[in-house]
């Protein structure tokens, strides 16, 4: 897992705290808790997914949802003073915190502090479809390459007089342009 040093993830956590409005004041204080304590910070990794991780703090500032919600090995707990205490007290195991908001990936500050899940990497979460239309782009832009390599040879071969040398680098092309 790449390191994010503290100043980035203070960078995001003051963004957060000054730009994001949360349901419950205690996530400000969580929040600010963990900005101002550089070794607990150093413990901290900001990931998507942080339900799949043995120590996962997942926050949603929007409504609709519960709002604050620590996993520990599968276990769920939601009252903030709780979590709290939690990071407080186990400061030196590591954290994995998720905040849930939408464009999260446009945000500069989120971008620098966000880590790969090591319980969850991103590229094994990607949809079947979308491998396949990657691969068949990467198929397709590859063989145009190597057809536009063959016209460059054969331009050089022609150039060259090399009457062996067209003839062969045509039939692949030809071959080439089947495919």
């Amino acid at each position: 897992m790449a390191e994010v040093g503290n100043p980035e993830k203070k960078a995001f956590l003051h963004w957060l705290v000054t730009q994001v409005a949360f349901q419950k004041r205690e996530i400000y204080w969580i929040l600010n808790y963990l900005k101002g304590h550089d070794s607990i910070l150093a413990n901290v990794h900001f990931v998507e997914g942080a339900e799949k991780t043995p120590r996962g703090l997942k926050i949603y500032p929007h409504d609709g949802q519960e709002t604050i919600e620590l996993s520990i090995q599968n276990k769920k707990f939601t009252d903030p003073e709780q979590i709290f205490h939690e990071i407080r007290f186990h400061w030196k195991e590591p954290l994995f915190v998720e905040i849930v908001t939408p464009n999260a990936w446009k945000n500069r500050y989120f971008v620098q502090a966000v880590e790969d899940n090591p319980y969850a990497p991103w590229n094994q979460n990607v949809d079947e479809t979308l491998k396949s239309a990657v691969f068949a782009e990467l198929d397709e832009l590859t063989k145009e390459a190597e057809i536009t390599q063959l016209y460059q040879e054969i331009d050089s071969a022609l150039d060259a007089g090399d009457r062996e040398k067209f003839q062969e680098l045509s039939r692949k092309l030809e071959e080439n342009q089947k495919a």
